[in-house]
């Protein structure tokens, strides 16, 4: 457990009180873009969104991030790339830095799935030194959900319905948040042709822009493709460019672990007092097996004076609006090197194997 503090200064306030903001800097919905086995599309990606932007509600800019998919034993097919020799740890901790992230696509790409999830979850751990906390499931795979559960992950994804396990697949809107967080199974689509006109691209702009109607609250997608061909570069960009020009600032273009995690905190125990026009929120932040990368809040403050200034323990940064009462504190872990392997109990271990293989 460790305690977060932010205090918010009002001059000449008398009342004030803060609640956690529904969605992150209250946004009305998130993009999750992800790069499958392991695809150097990312830093296309990367590359063609420099200048593209959200923020986070305080005016404060915050550059397009996606996550990339990875497997741990140079597996390979057709136009599925992965590099054992590229993905190694500098240049994975250079998209890290970015604020992407590398979700668990097993060691092997199948086979036994407790197995392939915890080999790479550790593979990664020993060699990069960072903790994965989604997962993507290979292919039509049984029982990788149910893995990934065991480590604690807050999420997976898969676009074919028949591989949720034991989870209700969400589909364009999120449950409410549950105390404890149940780990969340998400309905993706996925697709490798990105021309300009044609049938996936339209269809992902169309499904994005329905969430400023409210008829969802997220889009997640994802992709093989390496956008090494000039009609994939091309329509890839002109989706990150409609997405920048037609949501008006209202989502977040980042990782679906960013908004899962953002759900965790959501539920860890505030505290709040108000003395002299200073509002003291404190969040204890529980999380006794270091899985969370993104320990983020933001607070919606009410008061009867302006938000002077914002300070506090324990997280990285703040930001504020005076004129929303919109409060941010960030923090983020990126050294997971002092956090143990993970090892799933020999008893699911063995229910597993005789149920899925």
């Amino acid at each position: 457990m460790a305690i977060k503090k932010i205090n918010i200064s009002m001059a000449g306030a008398t009342n004030a009180f803060a609640t956690i903001a529904p969605f992150k800097y209250n946004k009305v919905g998130n993009v999750a873009l992800t790069f499958d086995d392991g695809s150097s599309g990312i830093n296309k990606a990367l590359t063609m969104s420099e200048n593209l932007y959200y923020t986070d509600g305080c005016n404060n800019q915050i550059k397009y991030s996606f996550a990339i998919a990875i497997n741990g034993d140079g597996y390979s097919s057709g136009t599925q790339i992965y590099n054992p020799n590229y993905w190694q740890k500098p240049a994975v901790d250079a998209i890290l830095a970015k604020g992407c992230d590398i979700e668990n696509h097993g060691q092997f790409h199948g086979g036994n799935a407790i197995d392939d999830v915890t080999n790479l979850h550790n593979l990664i751990l020993s060699n990069i030194g960072y903790k994965m906390g989604f997962l993507v499931v290979p292919s039509a795979e049984l029982g990788y959900m149910h893995a990934a559960s065991l480590l604690d992950y807050t999420g997976g994804t898969s676009q074919n319905g028949d591989t949720f396990d034991e989870f209700a697949g969400t589909h364009k809107l999120y449950p409410p948040p549950s105390n404890p967080y149940r780990f969340l199974a998400i309905v993706r689509d996925f697709g490798d042709n990105w021309t300009v006109g044609g049938e996936h691209l339209e269809f992902i702009k169309s499904e994005i822009s329905s969430i400023l109607t409210g008829q969802r609250k997220f889009e997640m997608c994802g992709t093989h493709s390496t956008l090494d061909n000039i009609a994939d570069y091309n329509g890839f960009s002109n989706l990150l460019n409609h997405i920048y020009n037609t949501m008006q600032d209202k989502v977040l273009v980042c990782t679906m672990r960013e908004i899962l995690e953002y759900r965790k905190m959501q539920l860890m125990p505030l505290s709040q007092s108000f003395s002299n026009g200073v509002l003291t929120v404190e969040i204890d932040v529980q999380d006794p097996n270091q899985n969370l990368r993104w320990m983020d809040v933001s607070l919606n403050v009410q008061s009867d004076s302006n938000i002077s200034a914002v300070s506090g323990e324990g997280f990285d940064k703040y930001s504020f609006n005076a004129g929303t009462g919109l409060v941010n504190g960030f923090s983020r872990r990126l050294d997971f090197t002092n956090v143990s392997p993970e090892v799933p109990p020999i008893f699911d271990m063995i229910k597993r194997l005789r149920n899925f293989h």
